[in-house]
């Protein structure tokens, strides 16, 4: 039995719902009501004054967020990214008694290695979409059919089209950041991880909020991304069709707080574990460093915080959102990662 989304905040789920471990078929299947809204709330938006700066230091940048509400509210196209979605294999099941979106895309190559991809905040799915033909179907992408995957892609509980959890769950410790991400870039992070509700009230009333939100990350991310809009130059993949796209199935699922709230979960765990050891990472591990990045750790780092490190490399291009920017390249990387593993 089929599965569709619904306008507006979808019922949370908690780990008291009964467990169903059936896995259900899902399609997207958004009503016009909900995108009328949407354009119109869009529409509405009261605007700031500009600041002050002629760069982000301030925040988003004006002429940035009207331009993505303007391209939002009367060129973008939002069926285009229904019908991607609904040409994978999706499905539902239920884990932890929360209702678990995901994308299953099995290979044509009968020796595929089964992975899972998942994305982090403020990504979703959409983020992944293109790494999926070459990951899958690697001899039509350039690759080799011995380095095929069958993919998983979950949408992470309180993103996308997954559903709420109504109480905590422990979540991996986040890695520290850089002094420069503390003084330049740390404001989202610290508010999602302290006052997660407090934001929401925002995120889910005003599509512009919470896309000008979800634009403020990092320097790198935001530059590219504000390039999309107003010079035409995306990088890579980054364009602001699939940057649209990724902000509303933010908008039409409602989750906006309910992600935000993985950072209050994050810091509470780090809080919990201050003092103590991190646990010992004996799995083998591959690592890919992009120069872009938030922060680029060295090989000296990785090699320690990862004793069985079976891979490691420096990407000459990408950020915070490669697979989003590089696909190609990612897909290449995952490939040469998991090689010596088969």
């Amino acid at each position: 039995m089929s599965e569709s989304t619904t306008a507006g905040p979808r019922p949370a789920e908690g780990a008291a719902a009964a467990e169903d471990a059936t896995i259900r078929p899902f399609r997207v299947d958004i009503p016009d009501e909900a995108l009328d809204d949407l354009r119109r709330r869009i529409a509405a938006t009261r605007w700031p004054s500009r600041e002050l700066v002629t760069d982000r230091s301030q925040g988003v940048q004006l002429a940035t967020i009207q331009e993505l509400a303007r391209y939002w509210a009367t060129e973008y196209d939002w069926p285009w990214c229904e019908a991607k979605l609904n040409a994978l294999p999706q499905f539902t099941t239920k884990i932890d008694g929360v209702n678990v979106h995901f994308i299953h895309v099995k290979s044509p190559h009968a020796e595929a290695l089964p992975l899972i991809m998942t994305h982090g905040w403020p990504g979703s799915v959409i983020e992944l979409l293109e790494v999926v033909g070459p990951l899958t179907d690697p001899t039509a992408h350039g690759g080799r059919a011995e380095d095929a995957f069958d993919l998983v892609l979950p949408s992470l509980p309180g993103y996308g089209f997954s559903g709420q959890p109504t109480e905590s769950e422990q979540e991996r410790a986040a890695a520290d950041q850089l002094a420069t991400f503390r003084t330049s870039g740390f404001g989202y992070f610290l508010e999602q991880a302290t006052r997660p509700q407090t934001i929401g009230y925002a995120l889910l009333d005003s599509p512009v909020a919470l896309a000008a939100w979800m634009l403020d990350h990092d320097t790198d991310s935001y530059e590219k991304i504000s390039h999309a809009f107003l010079d035409g130059q995306p990088a890579g993949h980054l364009t602001r069709d699939r940057i649209v796209d990724n902000v509303t199935v933010y908008w039409l699922t409602g989750t906006g707080a309910s992600a935000a709230r993985a950072y209050w979960e994050s810091g509470r765990a780090q809080a919990l574990a201050a003092g103590q050891a991190p646990p010992a990472v004996s799995v083998p591990v591959g690592f890919t460093t992009f120069p872009d990045e938030i922060f680029r750790a060295p090989h000296s780092w990785v090699e320690k915080a990862y004793p069985n490190l079976t891979y490691f490399n420096e990407a000459d291009k990408g950020g915070h959102f490669a697979a989003w920017e590089e696909p190609e390249l990612v897909s290449e990387e995952v490939r040469a990662a998991f090689r010596s593993l088969r």
